[in-house]
Formats: structure tokens, sequence, C-alpha cells
């Protein structure tokens, strides 16, 4: 939903879902918090630390100092992240497997 709303040049219509994202994130990190997960914990942890850093990474290009927002800054840096974030949630996928 983010990628073609940024290829439309729609940088609202992509920061809301950006955001949703964001909540389960931060939903998630609380749920492995409260639950151990036993040897998987700091995996899954990683995994959702990694996910929040390109989240955080990402939105901050929809909150410029000075103008605009870049669609074509969020593309590129959602792209260069791509790896990290399908590696992070094949990590969590793995680690939701009994």
């Amino acid at each position: 939903e983010i990628a073609p709303k940024l290829a439309e040049g729609d940088v609202s219509g992509a920061h809301d879902p950006l955001h949703h994202i964001g909540t389960v994130l931060v939903a998630t990190e609380k749920f492995l918090e409260a639950n151990d997960q036993g040897e998987k914990q700091a995996e899954l942890m990683g995994a959702v630390e990694s996910l929040i850093d390109s989240f955080m990474d990402v939105d901050k290009l929809f909150h410029p100092t000075e103008g605009k927002v870049d669609a074509e800054a969020v593309t590129k840096k959602s792209a260069e992240l791509s790896k990290a974030i399908d590696e992070a949630i094949a990590t969590l996928k793995a680690g939701s497997e009994k």
C-alpha cells in the first residue's frame, strides 16, 4: 500500500499506512517483552528491533526539517532497506512456527 502511493506522489497516503506498521511493530515488541519465547527470544527481538530501525529510517524522511517530503528519497530508502526488512519478517515468521 505504501509503495503504490509513493509512486503516485501521494505522500500523505503513504505516511498513514507507515504509521500503522509502526504501531504493529511496537505492539509486537511489547508482546515479546511480556512473553518470553525461550531460545528464540533474542532472535525475535532482534528482528523486531531491525524492523523498528528500518521504520524509523523511512519515517524520518516524512518529517523533513525544511521543505516538502521527497517521495523519491522515501522510495529509494525503502528499496535500500527491503532486504533487511524481508529477512526480519522471515525471522518472525519462522519464529512463529511450532
